[in-house]
């Protein structure tokens, strides 16, 4: 949401933040792809995404281009997650998007 209230921001080439993936102890809430409650989560805070997109788009703050690799980043990222974990979860993703 903060990229779509901003007047303006810069994307920078170079990557600043790199992910740590937990091979120890207690899994991340990103590495806890198989709890359904955490899947209906993602998807309320996608739907949430995509309201904020549109209605950037209605206001002239955004174009179609960003729905576009917005949809293309569920169906490279939230699929592979969850697809194979929770069940429906690929059919509840399509049908979002």
């Amino acid at each position: 949401r903060a990229y779509a209230d901003a007047k303006q921001f810069d994307v920078l080439a170079e990557t600043i933040y790199l992910w740590r993936v937990r091979t120890e102890g207690a899994r991340s809430i990103t590495q806890q792809t198989s709890d359904t409650q955490k899947f209906a989560d993602r998807l309320k805070s996608l739907r949430e995404i995509q309201k904020t997109i549109q209605k950037a788009i209605k206001d002239g703050r955004a174009t179609e281009q960003n729905a576009i690799v917005f949809a293309k980043r569920i169906r490279e990222h939230d699929l592979n997650l969850y697809a194979n974990s929770v069940p429906n979860a690929a059919e509840l993703l399509n049908e979002f998007l």
